[in-house]
């Protein structure tokens, strides 16, 4: 069994990332960084961000928790079906371990 001390972010998929960036900005949300196709919208909090946002098919995508450690997230990575730990390419870095859902949506389990 894992540990989680919190929601890290939610990832959806939005077919119009301008409108996107201005509907977020409606709700207090920062533009954290604008990566290719990608968004990442940060809230008050200490947290690179919260929100992630992919071009593409309006959707749920998946969510991710952070791990209380990094023996907790090397945990993870060895239920079955988990990815091994990688490298978070994504404002604030860090680690994770993605896994899925009984419907296939992401989880991630991030550190760091």
């Amino acid at each position: 069994m894992i540990k989680v001390q919190d929601l890290a972010y939610v990832r959806f998929g939005v077919p119009d990332l301008d409108l996107m960036e201005r509907f977020a900005a409606d709700f207090g949300l920062t533009l954290a960084a604008r990566v290719g196709d990608t968004l990442y919208h940060r809230g008050a909090g200490p947290s690179a961000y919260c929100h992630v946002a992919e071009l593409g098919e309006a959707d749920f995508r998946g969510l991710a928790f952070e791990a209380a450690s990094a023996s907790d997230l090397e945990a993870a990575a060895k239920i079955e079906g988990a990815s091994p730990v990688e490298t978070l390419d994504a404002p604030g870095g860090g680690q994770r371990v993605r896994l899925r859902d009984p419907d296939e949506h992401v989880i991630e389990i991030v550190y760091g």
